[in-house]
């Protein structure tokens, strides 16, 4: 039915059209995260709403799916060939937003591809000219490859531009029948989805419970190989000797976790602070103690998901004693007692930050103790979703490393 087609054409017009807006926001709001603390603001508040309207418009084309396809059933006989949308919102407003959308998804699709296109170029000039400036034999090969970015642009552009043309000669049902955005949808629905995978679904998979899902195996290997490689850490020794016992090579050392590696680092930390316990290793002579908790200075966690993950260990009501006590049963010696907790706790958040937080969990509530966690928010981590990745580029977390290392 072109009819059908066309309806949800121009729905799916309207998703990917307030996608792209959400994309831009989240550009500019990156771009100004050095900018004056307004702009950032702004921009922040700018993200958040076409946020809202993605989602939104989301709900929108999940519910009118189903009334599409019935109201083309119901009134196909009656009213054959003609479309729902322009019947309700007008056939001079859908065909005009269906041309707007068309010529203007053309244009950036262009635009994208003539950025990346240029961008290579340059990279191989650049790789050319260095090749010919130090001798090299593989200069040839980058002229080739810059010979055929050249033949992409000319093929690439006659396209374009032969799209553009329609655009502005054929009638605009045809057009709208192309269904440019439909593989506009899938994209973004596989980006998505990567980041899904990537992020939530990666902590889901480590701190699930059950012993017989199928990540069981995974994660047991990933908990076993992490502990093997940070306790030969903590247990190498220096070649000098040193009275009344060993040497170790490492004198301090700072455990830091990003995301799912600070749930990770927080349960290697645990087990060896455990191991370091009288009788929790077995046949393990009194001084292979690796003095764990002395040795460790800093555990630093950032765009950590650790408060969001608690749940996992039983929380059951709504006060933060009930979370530490469900977490204190699992057996985990940082939250049972101060004493076994490294000199400082640091955990780096951001409001922008949708996977992390402020932690509170692992503390009673009003405590002063001076190993409590030092939540610290990130000032230029401000991107919605991005926030996530951007502590890696802002000074903060590497002035903390630094202050701590070199003291």
């Amino acid at each position: 039915d072109n009819a059908l087609f066309a309806d949800l054409t121009t729905v799916m017009n309207l998703f990917v059209s307030l996608a792209f807006l959400f994309a831009i926001t989240l550009l500019a709001s990156k771009g100004l995260r050095r900018g004056p603390a307004f702009l950032r603001k702004t921009m922040g508040a700018a993200s958040v709403l076409a946020l809202a309207l993605v989602s939104g418009a989301t709900a929108l084309a999940g519910l009118s799916l189903p009334v599409l396809f019935w109201a083309h059933v119901r009134c196909a006989p009656a009213d054959a060939g003609r479309g729902v949308l322009p019947h309700v919102l007008g056939a001079t407003f859908v065909d005009g937003f269906d041309r707007g959308f068309e010529r203007g998804a053309i244009g950036i699709l262009a635009a994208l591809a003539a950025f990346f296109a240029l961008f290579s170029a340059g990279k191989l000039i650049g790789g050319a000219a260095r090749e010919i400036r130090v001798g090299g034999s593989r200069a040839i090969v980058y002229l080739l490859g810059l010979a055929g970015v050249a033949i992409f642009l000319v093929c690439f552009g006659g396209e374009i531009r032969a799209a553009l043309l329609l655009c502005r000669e054929s009638a605009t049902l045809p057009i709208v029948r192309r269904g440019l955005s439909w593989p506009l949808l899938f994209a973004i629905s596989a980006w998505v989805r990567s980041l899904l995978v990537q992020y939530p679904g990666d902590v889901a998979a480590y701190v699930t419970p059950q012993a017989l899902d199928r990540f069981h195996e995974l994660r047991e290997e990933i908990k076993e190989s992490i502990h093997e490689r940070a306790r030969a850490i903590y247990a190498a020794a220096s070649e000098e000797p040193a009275p009344g016992g060993r040497r170790f090579l490492y004198a301090r050392c700072a455990m830091v976790g990003h995301s799912l590696g600070s749930v990770i680092a927080y349960d290697t930390l645990n087990r060896l602070i455990q191991d370091d316990e009288p009788g929790q290793t077995v046949g393990t002579p009194p001084d292979a103690r690796l003095n764990v908790v002395a040795r460790t200075p800093l555990f630093l966690t950032f765009g950590s998901p650790l408060d969001k993950t608690a749940f996992v260990f039983g929380i059951a009501g709504k006060r933060t004693t009930e979370a530490r006590e469900a977490l204190a049963a699992s057996v985990q010696p940082m939250i049972c007692d101060y004493r076994y907790r490294p000199r400082r706790w640091v955990n780096i958040y951001s409001a922008w930050d949708v996977v992390s937080g402020s932690l509170g969990f692992y503390d009673p509530p009003g405590s002063t103790d001076p190993r409590r966690v030092e939540n610290v928010r990130d000032p230029l981590a401000t991107t919605l979703f991005a926030a996530h990745l951007e502590y890696w580029t802002n000074p903060l977390l590497f002035e903390i490393l630094h202050a701590e290392l070199t003291a």
